[in-house]
């Protein structure tokens, strides 16, 4: 069993492409690969959206350098669960950016315009989801495991996974 942390983020106009490739990516394929981590990292001018999936543990320290990282900011993990395959086996950070990220850029933003106006409000998010009980809607810690369910976030995921080449 692995752990799946969905996460986005925005990034600011002073990351150029190069910096993402040269500072970012190329350092977390070799951090990733030596913990056990798999996942994928798209970026368009304004966001980052990175996949990430592995071990628990493995994957929230990754996390937890990617939260206190200056080359973004407000970071919103928007899934978090167990799943039993890895979408990404074989790539310690697939990155897809350019021409490529055009699809997902469209389906990432019908997802969340279907989750609410603003991700970071992960309540509104939460209303969107069906099928929630109302003893779970009550309890804000059942609620918070909804929440980070987001099924709205996998057609994003799964074209992601579809970007051959990269």
């Amino acid at each position: 069993m692995y752990q799946r942390v969905v996460y986005i983020s925005v990034r600011p106009v002073r990351v150029s492409d190069s910096i993402v490739r040269q500072e970012i990516v190329g350092p977390s394929i070799e951090r990733n690969a030596a913990a056990g981590v798999t996942g994928c990292l798209w970026h368009d001018s304004v966001n980052f959206l990175q996949v990430l999936e592995g071990p628990l543990e493995a994957t929230w320290a990754v996390m937890a350098r990617i939260r206190v990282d200056h080359r973004h900011y407000s970071v919103n993990v928007i899934a978090d669960h167990p799943v039993s395959t890895r979408s990404f086996p074989d790539a310690p950070l697939k990155h897809v950016a350019g021409r490529a990220s055009d699809q997902v850029g469209r389906v990432l933003t019908q997802a969340l315009e279907r989750a609410g106006p603003m991700v970071s409000d992960l309540v509104r998010a939460t209303e969107k989801i069906e099928g929630i009980p109302e003893s779970d809607r009550a309890d804000p810690l059942r609620l918070a495991r909804w929440r980070c369910r987001a099924p709205w976030i996998e057609p994003a995921i799964d074209e992601l996974i579809a970007v051959r080449g990269l």
